[in-house]
């Protein structure tokens, strides 16, 4: 057993340095997750909310750019949106940028990444590893990556929690014009808290 245990030789998160692709809330909570962690964090995001701004340590430094990020970091985790913008995001010209041996976290949606340079990365070695909760074949055949289920909101909990927020939301909207959890659209506070 004690020999077999090498087999399963890890490293330590503190020290290490995680850029971050996106601040909303979920990029927000990793950021400051990984500065509790001990680790180095620097994260790009153009679309900064004050209000994401606000929640964020004040040890997140902010990158210039995502090709700078992908040089400088460790780890790479990704937390946006999937649009036109973002397809195809990380691809075999930015993959090249990184440091021997980076991890790719991809928490996003399968299409940020082009799948096949992630495939090719994994297998010269230019990546350690690269994790996802979207499973292609490719990647869940692949011996480097870490695949995982989509699923953080099936929970009976978390069903009641979004049915709760769709109603408030839409609530929010018809009496006051208040748009709250947008995904495409900027927050709009209400009217009415204005007035008071």
């Amino acid at each position: 057993m004690e020999k077999e245990k090498k087999r399963f030789a890890g490293f330590e998160l503190a020290g290490k340095k995680l850029g971050v692709v996106g601040l909303g809330a979920i990029g927000v909570q990793v950021a400051n997750s990984a500065i509790d962690l001990g680790m180095q964090v620097q994260a790009y995001d153009p679309s900064l909310s004050v209000k994401r701004a606000w929640q964020l340590s004040p040890s997140v430094i902010s990158a210039a750019s995502i090709d700078y990020l992908l040089t400088w970091a460790d780890f790479i985790t990704l937390h946006i949106p999937l649009n036109d913008q973002t397809r195809s995001l990380i691809e075999g010209s930015r993959l090249a940028l990184m440091k021997q041996g980076a991890i790719v976290i991809n928490f996003s949606r399968a299409e940020v990444v082009d799948e096949a340079a992630v495939c090719a990365a994994l297998d010269s070695g230019k990546l350690q590893a690269y994790v996802t909760d979207f499973p292609t074949r490719a990647i869940v055949d692949h011996s480097r990556a870490t695949v995982l289920p989509h699923l953080g909101a099936s929970t009976a909990e978390a069903e009641v929690h979004c049915a709760g927020m769709v109603a408030e939301s839409l609530v929010d909207f018809l009496e006051n014009g208040e748009i709250r959890n947008s995904v495409n659209f900027p927050e709009v506070p209400s009217i009415m808290a204005s007035i008071k």
